[in-house]
């Protein structure tokens, strides 16, 4: 199994502009066990809990990662998701 970073930057292949804001990189953090257990105790859907939990390991508010690009998002998500393990909401 390889090791997995404490945090990941993503450099996004579409920069957006949120409240002013250029935005061409996000860095994810790895989760702390709060971030599990709110991601467990989810009730929401898994597009929904996934990119709130995406929000909450790059610090940013949900609304941000709204606005991101598809292809961009998707590689946060996967590394999220392996991260996590079978703790997905997948």
């Amino acid at each position: 199994m390889s090791e997995i970073e404490r945090q990941k930057e993503f450099k996004l292949g579409f920069p957006i502009e949120y409240k002013g804001e250029p935005i061409d990189t996000l860095t994810l953090r790895r989760p702390k066990m709060s971030d599990v257990k709110k991601l467990s105790a989810s009730k929401k859907d898994a597009l929904t809990a996934s990119s709130e939990t995406v929000a909450s390991l790059a610090g940013k508010p949900v609304e941000l990662i709204d606005e991101l690009d598809p292809e961009d998002y998707a590689p946060m998500q996967m590394w999220t998701q392996e991260v996590l393990g079978k703790l997905s909401p997948e």
